[in-house]
């Protein structure tokens, strides 16, 4: 029940913010609206405002603004002329059209700013977890717990500041680390490298790195559903503190023993609320870029880790620069997974439905109402890139064919628009047939 509430609530808050920018564009563009429905079908319930009906409808699974003269070929009174969509200029119908999509992006933002301005950016303190063998931090006797006070003559106050001096490094010039052990303050010199890394999806990119990682410690911060860690039972607060018999003090020792394990069956001893259990799962094989044109194969069982250790309050205004960076991240990291699915590089069964988006707003709403806003802003930012898709019936197909008329000066005739929304359709419920498939397939592994 939690997961088919929290379902139909982002389900209805994205709808409505999504029509909300047409109607609004619509109205201030002097075009007349005749209905404003959350969902299709029969009308359940609503009111009239004006000429515009506002109702909810009885399929929740979409929801459109239907605007005088919407249909080319449609008849309309004389009155009715100067209040229609198709008479407008046609930079107008795309600023209606566009409308849409730009809202979600702006509810991302908004409910992002809000959330780093209430709760505080979170970081990661400037601590050593990992140094990888052989690596630049290694070479240079950079150790385990080792806190990063300075680099470069630059104070730094989370491993993110670290990262970003490091990114933007030179091969040739080394960087000066100063750390304190406990014993002192002392100076490691190490000089970057371009390295393999993973980005936010696991693919491997060549950035500049030296081979160390901060603290994380081995607790799970999310489960992927349908995965082998949710088969199994692993949940989201579980501290990992064996995998296979070895102890595993840092979410990275512990990655690396799955990764090792090479498909083979794991055993994962856990700590839940005190109690201790062991859960037993097998890896799944997936085969990723390895940032130099080549593929690898990682075995992974769907967990992410809960790195951050504390919130650094950023005030109004740089809440609100925050809260636009991050969705131009989700934005960024969304189009390259579209990409790379297109590609194969990705695999498809990533790609999820309405069970899925269920399930993990269920999840979230389970961890709080801030986890649940930031899910709505994630599925908002993936609502307004696929609507921005060049297929007819979507936003981005209505784009599309706007953006020839101002090329050629004149529509795209009547048959042209019917054989194009006829393969749209038929594109567009394939994708929902195949995201269906994979969530069924989800509940049957589960």
């Amino acid at each position: 029940m939690t997961s088919l509430f929290s379902f139909l609530v982002v389900l209805s808050v994205l709808i409505f913010i999504h029509e909300l920018g047409h109607y609004l564009l619509a109205r201030l563009l002097g075009v007349g609206v005749e209905r404003f429905s959350i969902g299709f079908g029969p009308r359940l319930a609503g009111w009239t405002s004006g000429r515009t009906d506002f109702r909810i409808s009885a399929i929740p699974l979409g929801g459109y603004v239907k605007m005088v003269g919407d249909e080319p070929d449609a008849e309309l009174p004389e009155e009715d002329i100067p209040l229609s969509f198709t008479h407008k200029p046609v930079w107008k119908r795309m600023l209606i059209v566009a409308a849409g999509p730009f809202f979600n992006l702006l509810l991302a933002v908004f409910f992002l700013w809000g959330l780093v301005f209430w709760y505080g950016l979170p970081v990661m303190d400037p601590v050593v977890g990992d140094v990888k063998a052989g690596s630049p931090a290694a070479s240079a006797g950079l150790r385990v717990g080792d806190l990063v006070v300075r680099v470069d003559d630059r104070s730094v106050d989370s491993w993110e500041e670290i990262q970003k001096l490091i990114r933007r490094a030179s091969e040739d010039q080394a960087m000066v680390f100063e750390v304190d052990r406990g014993d002192g303050i002392r100076q490691v010199r190490i000089f970057p490298e371009l390295m393999p890394t993973p980005d936010a999806l696991g693919a491997m990119v060549m950035r500049m790195g030296i081979g160390a990682d901060p603290f994380i410690p081995p607790t799970i911060g999310f489960v992927s559903p349908g995965f082998p860690a949710a088969e199994a039972g692993l949940k989201s607060g579980d501290r990992v503190i064996k995998v296979n018999g070895a102890d595993s003090p840092t979410w990275m020792v512990m990655a690396r023993k799955i990764q090792e394990s090479s498909g083979e069956r794991l055993i994962l001893d856990v700590e839940r609320e005190g109690i201790r259990l062991s859960l037993e799962m097998q890896t799944r094989e997936e085969v990723m870029e390895d940032g130099l044109g080549g593929k690898i194969t990682r075995h992974v069982v769907g967990i992410a880790p809960e790195p951050y250790t504390r919130a650094e309050k950023l005030g109004f205004l740089g809440s609100m620069l925050e809260g636009t960076r991050q969705t131009g991240e989700i934005v960024t990291v969304t189009g390259i997974a579209l990409a790379r699915m297109v590609k194969g590089s990705l695999s498809r069964d990533n790609l999820g439905g309405p069970i899925l988006i269920a399930q993990m707003a269920g999840s979230e709403a389970r961890k709080g109402l801030a986890n649940l806003l930031a899910f709505i802003a994630v599925i908002s930012v993936n609502l307004a890139l696929l609507n921005l898709l060049p297929i007819p019936v979507l936003d981005g197909g209505h784009l599309m064919f706007y953006t020839i008329e101002l090329l050629r000066g004149k529509p795209v005739s009547v048959r042209g628009r019917e054989v194009a929304q006829q393969v749209g359709i038929f594109l567009l419920l394939s994708l929902m047939v195949f995201a269906f498939y994979n969530d069924i397939l989800r509940l049957f592994r589960g």
